[in-house]
């Protein structure tokens, strides 16, 4: 009696490593078309510096990664490396997370490379970005919010996190993941995160800076 107990048990629990599984698959996807969505309708009003979907497709297999869109809001070349101050829109490990921050850009093995630099080690390079009209600035707008606690600081960006994005939590009763399966839906879904970004960059009232 016990082991045919048993055998129903872990007849259930493949069951739903199954479903678990093309779950994934099929938000791996939608996941994709909401990112690409939100890059087109940010191109309207932003300068897109990078997007990689394949990276997209990584965050139901690798919980390390964390892909996404970043706007690029300054720049400057030194000693042939191009720097950038950036507002990333970040697949984080629960939700999007909007980060702003530096990150060079490198050609590795042919192919371009952003690396994010950290904030305390930026003190160096920030000699070079403080040349840059408009930068002490913005740094000063961005450290005033986290004293507001519009922000948040860490490591490599003053960041704020999306209420309601979660794409990593897969089931059924995730309603942010289950909107992104209808075009109307995930079309709303779109809009509200473009508005979140939109507000927070008015909030800062960041100004493109230039050499």
């Amino acid at each position: 009696m016990r082991g045919k107990t048993n055998m129903k048990e872990i007849e259930k629990i493949e069951a739903s490593i199954y479903l678990y599984d093309c779950l994934k698959q099929v938000f791996e996807e939608y996941a994709v078309k909401f990112m690409e969505e939100l890059k087109n309708k940010l191109e309207d009003s932003y300068d897109i510096l990078d997007f990689n979907e394949n990276e997209i497709r990584e965050i139901y297999t690798d919980s390390n990664v964390a892909p996404g869109i970043y706007i690029e809001l300054g720049k400057a070349k030194k000693e042939g490396i191009e720097y950038y101050f950036t507002l990333k829109i970040e697949i984080n490990t629960d939700e999007l997370c909007l980060c702003f921050g530096f990150d060079s850009k490198i050609k590795k093995e042919k192919k371009e490379e952003i690396l994010p630099i950290k904030l305390k080690g930026m003190k160096d390079i920030l000699e070079k970005f403080l040349k840059l009209k408009g930068m002490k600035d913005i740094l000063e707008k961005l450290t005033d919010l986290e004293k507001k606690k519009e922000l948040k600081s860490g490591d490599y960006a003053f960041f704020l996190n999306l209420e309601n994005t979660n794409f990593r939590k897969v089931s059924t009763d995730n309603e942010f993941l289950m909107n992104l399966l209808e075009d109307d839906t995930r079309e709303k879904e779109v809009k509200r995160v473009y508005e979140e970004i939109d507000k927070i960059l008015d909030m800062a009232k960041l100004e493109k800076i230039s050499e």
